[in-house]
């Protein structure tokens, strides 16, 4: 079992990682970032709208998860409560989801 301090990489560790994620693969870096900077879980994650990003107050704002429920993928509530919150992120990352934005526009303009 795992200990509290061995459940989280170091940013030196991150930095490794995610230096191995090849340009073409743009998408993994995006969703490593953000689930190392928020916290966030991936069903939040891939839940994820724009409206969601106030870049103004510099939050991601988590009102939906991804459900695998009967054989089917659906939007939900976060399962509890306190699972809605308002997360505080960074400009590095901020920038980072705007290129996301950009990239996903040209590729799907294709």
């Amino acid at each position: 079992m795992l200990s509290k301090t061995d459940e989280f990489w170091t940013p030196d560790q991150f930095k490794e990682f995610i230096s191995l994620i090849e340009k073409d693969e743009f998408i993994f870096k995006v969703f490593y970032t953000t689930d190392d900077l928020t916290g966030m879980h991936l069903g939040e994650i891939l839940a994820f709208q724009w409206k969601y990003l106030d870049k103004f107050r510099r939050e991601i704002n988590v009102y939906k998860a991804l459900t695998y429920i009967n054989q089917e993928y659906i939007i939900t509530a976060p399962k509890t409560k306190n699972s809605v919150r308002c997360i505080s992120i960074n400009s590095k990352l901020i920038t980072l989801l705007d290129e996301w934005r950009q990239h996903r526009r040209k590729f799907l303009m294709n």
